[in-house]
């Protein structure tokens, strides 16, 4: 929290964040569920070796290559989520962090993932193995 506190002081509007996904568990929990409470005043990433995890606005699109790896975690609960070029897609649904998420879904192929939503926070992780 206070590393974040000090960028925007700073007048900082962007962090990448490099391995803040060691070995404490709860750290690592905190620094992912934490780039909701600063969604307004800093861009977070977060970066390790196997994935780059961002909050995402409620319209989102970006090229990907066929099946990369994507996983939608809510943090709470994220309602009217649709999206396109997904190996199993959403269609106006919900996620509930510990009830369901969109763990390890995966691009159809080759070109524009769109993913929308009505409300919540959504992470999204592109991750490798």
């Amino acid at each position: 929290e206070k590393a974040y506190d000090f960028l925007i002081d700073r007048g900082h509007t962007a962090a990448n964040v490099v391995w803040a996904t060691g070995k404490r568990m709860d750290h690592t929990v905190t620094n992912l569920t934490q780039m909701v409470s600063y969604q307004n005043k800093l861009k977070i990433v977060i970066f390790d070796d196997y994935s780059k995890v961002f909050l995402l606005p409620n319209s989102f699109e970006k090229w990907y290559p066929k099946n990369t790896i994507l996983s939608l975690i809510p943090i709470g609960t994220v309602t009217g989520i649709v999206t396109q070029n997904l190996f199993y897609p959403l269609e106006n649904e919900t996620l509930q962090l510990g009830y369901r998420t969109g763990s390890s879904n995966h691009v159809t192929e080759d070109g524009i993932v769109k993913i929308i939503y009505q409300s919540g926070d959504l992470l999204l992780m592109e991750c490798v193995d």
